[in-house]
């Protein structure tokens, strides 16, 4: 306080606190007005040195940097990868442009309901490169959701059919599909059919009978042919698909980036387990390799038909276990059931895996276990995998696109198939 009265030149006797404040006031702010022109005139001095041309400089390289490694990114996904799917969807004043990078399950072409996965009604989609056919598919629904034209009052022996994906085959054209070739086949006889294709991919048997009880039932079918597979016992894994804003979606790399970030949101939502306990699907697993040479009495232990059943046990390999059947046995009894009360015969077309079809042995233990839960339910089995095995021969066409899609051709031979069992059955 003495170096203050003394540098201010003030009286002490007459000084007060009220002075001392004012002063001290005074000499902050005169400290921090000398501290704020320095860094003024330092930054002005930077300004004049270029450092905005600097700053402008660095922003532009990386820029230019990470575009160019998107660049390369996308030009290296483009050469040396296969290109994702588009599918355009048109409805009335809508349409909608998106890319799916696996299946068209995995899109805006399939709805997610409170029973399964379903086609959206009254649709038109065009599958560019399809991921299993590799070719341009169009997909129409009717307002029913089915991969079938609008149906008029019936004039015919109406067949409804119920399946996944290789009966809704939204990976060839739709005349191709075996529901469609059975109904051209037909068109040659007396009686031609009407054939109805309810198949909806990514589904098991628990969705069949869903769809069946939600609208099947309600277009007066006079029979119903549910297509099996080896993996019915449960409905197939599924993603819902995350899209790029608008502007990035002729972009592979932002659609690749944008599938893995599905990916991640269905792991961490659960999206991706699977809804058979663990523990269930090992015991399946302990019990198909301890008891496989009892189920399948052409196993010598030679070949890798046993190992590959193993690995897929969480799949179509099931079907070898006692308790993937008991889960679908009470589904197959409802099916049964509600057909049986509305005055509907129920028959069931068994597709086979690719590696029972090529295996130089027979293994089919899951047909003969369907047939002898037919029988009890007292519905008759198509069993296409003689016909299958018969027609693999053939050097030339082949039968499967994968494990278990069918070729054009696969799809005509199991039309056939279907097709004698009914002129058979109509005939008695």
């Amino acid at each position: 306080i003495r170096k203050i009265l003394d540098t201010e030149n003030c009286d002490e006797n007459r000084f007060n606190i009220r002075q001392f404040h004012c002063i001290l006031l005074r000499r902050t702010s005169n400290a921090l007005n000398n501290y704020i022109n320095k860094r003024v005139t330092s930054f002005k001095l930077l300004m004049t040195q270029g450092f905005v041309k600097k700053i402008f400089f660095y922003c532009v390289c990386i820029t230019g940097a990470l575009l160019l490694s998107l660049l390369i990114m996308e030009v290296v996904l483009r050469l040396f990868f296969p290109p994702p799917p588009i599918v355009d969807i048109s409805r009335p004043q809508k349409t909608i442009t998106t890319k799916l990078i696996r299946y068209p399950e995995y899109g805006t072409l399939y709805i997610k309901t409170e029973r399964g996965l379903r086609l959206r009604p009254n649709t038109v989609a065009t599958i560019y490169n399809h991921p299993i056919s590799k070719r341009n598919i169009v997909i129409r629904t009717n307002s029913l959701g089915y991969r079938n034209p609008e149906l008029e009052p019936k004039e015919r022996k109406r067949i409804l059919f119920l399946g996944d994906s290789i009966t809704c085959a939204d990976y060839v054209d739709e005349e191709e599909t075996f529901v469609r070739v059975v109904q051209s086949i037909s068109e040659a006889f007396s009686e031609p059919l009407e054939t109805v294709n309810a198949g909806v991919g990514a589904i098991g048997l628990e969705n069949y009978l869903n769809i069946l009880q939600e609208t099947g039932l309600s277009i007066n079918p006079d029979i119903v042919i549910i297509g099996f597979y080896l993996n019915d016992f449960k409905p197939s894994l599924s993603i819902k698909l995350l899209h790029p804003p608008q502007i990035l979606r002729s972009s592979w790399f932002f659609n690749y980036v944008f599938y893995a970030l599905s990916v991640v949101k269905a792991s961490l939502t659960g999206s991706l387990q699977n809804i058979i306990p663990r523990e269930e699907v090992q015991s399946w697993y302990e019990e198909i390799n301890q008891n496989f040479a009892l189920l399948e009495p052409a196993y010598d232990g030679t070949d890798r038909f046993k190992d590959h059943v193993l690995q897929k046990v969480n799949s179509w390999g099931g079907t070898w276990s006692t308790g993937a059947w008991k889960r679908m046995s009470e589904t197959l009894r409802t099916l049964k059931a509600t057909l049986k009360s509305a005055g509907v015969t129920m028959v069931i077309a068994a597709f086979p895996v690719r590696d029972q079809v090529y295996e130089e042995k027979l293994y089919d233990f899951p047909q003969r276990k369907l047939k002898e839960v037919a029988k009890e339910l007292q519905v008759d089995v198509i069993d296409l995998l003689p016909t299958l095995r018969k027609e693999r021969k053939q050097p030339v066409t082949p039968l499967f696109y994968d494990h278990c899609h069918y070729t054009p051709y696969g799809n005509s031979v199991i039309a056939k198939g279907i097709w004698e069992f009914l002129a058979k059955k109509s005939k008695k």
